[in-house]
């Protein structure tokens, strides 16, 4: 994710990136299950 948005160190990907532990945890969840579908 780093590479493909351009920082070079983890710490100014991080203070760009501000997502609460339920935000990571769907996300971890989505790859996880690839087969259920979102609405949109």
């Amino acid at each position: 994710m780093m590479h493909v948005s351009g920082h070079k160190t983890q710490k100014t990907f991080m203070d760009y990136i501000k997502l609460s532990s339920e935000e990571i945890a769907d996300e971890i969840d989505a790859i996880a299950n690839p087969t259920q579908n979102d609405v949109f």
